[in-house]
């Protein structure tokens, strides 16, 4: 297991997955903390990026319906599991197959198939995350098909969970001109701010930079809280807690240990009043 020591957690050592994923849930219940499952990748990758579909040859959408079924049904009872995130950034666009959000393709409308595992999911009593395309920020078409389960007891646990990211994670032409980070407003009122306004349910489901001082991560991570103030997207998950993430690092040092208070000062103005679980 990376970076653990087994000598500090032995229940995390030479187990499997499943019971990994237990300790983490109980460990986090202890601790007040939520938690939501996400369907990151089907099966071990060599890329950096999960594949962009919901399924593949060997993991039909079926089976994983199936395997939700069996997750909700083992973690039922705990109260801290609150939502599972359907498919994590379900396309790139560099992918050879890449999904998309329409009514006309079965194979690849990922809206549809959100909706279908929805509705097939009832078991779960929590919320339904829908992550947009392009890594996860573009939910543009939600304008034209908005998540529609066909019962609306399901539709009032759906929510939009828009990725983005400032510099370096994609280090790009446009973060170094003139009007940057102003420029910015209209393509992420496009891709996904505009959904408020709709009044749909909209939480950032990942979002950071690197904050080094004078940097461009921080001024895009200063001008980014003040935008979700601003648009009334508050409710945000920041990548990540972990120090382990190489282009954003994490809410703790390498320690593990010691906050960023830094980084804790951006999350304090965005949400300045959490709401506290037990």
């Amino acid at each position: 297991v990376r970076n653990v020591s087994c000598k500090k957690n032995p229940g995390l050592c030479a187990t499997s997955a499943t019971n990994m994923l237990d300790v983490l849930i109980r460990r986090a219940a202890d601790r007040g903390l939520l938690v939501s499952l996400s369907h990151d990748q089907l099966q071990a990758r060599n890329s950096i990026y999960p594949p962009s579909l919901w399924y593949n040859s060997i993991y039909s959408e079926e089976l994983v319906i199936r395997i939700w079924d069996a997750l909700i049904a083992r973690y039922k009872n705990q109260w801290n599991v609150f939502a599972i995130d359907l498919k994590n950034e379900p396309s790139y666009e560099s992918s050879k197959e890449p999904s998309t959000w329409g009514n006309s393709n079965k194979s690849s409308d990922w809206n549809k198939a959100a909706e279908r595992m929805i509705r097939r999911i009832v078991a779960f009593k929590g919320l339904f995350f829908v992550d947009g395309l392009k890594y996860g920020s573009d939910l543009n078409n939600v304008r034209q098909y908005p998540i529609d389960s066909g019962n609306s007891s399901l539709n009032n646990r759906i929510i939009y969970t828009p990725h983005c990211y400032g510099p370096i994670i994609f280090d790009i032409s446009v973060f170094k001109t003139v009007n940057f980070p102003e420029y910015l407003d209209s393509q992420y009122m496009q891709e996904y701010g505009f959904l408020t306004s709709k009044g749909l349910p909209v939480l950032i489901g990942e979002w950071g930079a690197a904050h080094d001082p004078g940097s461009l991560g921080e001024k895009w991570n200063k001008w980014y809280v003040e935008w979700l103030r601003n648009k009334c997207l508050t409710n945000n998950f920041y990548w990540s807690l972990d120090p382990n993430s190489e282009y954003t690092s994490g809410l703790l040092e390498k320690d593990w240990k010691t906050p960023d208070e830094r980084k804790l000062e951006l999350l304090n103005r965005v949400q300045p009043h959490p709401t506290k679980f037990k």
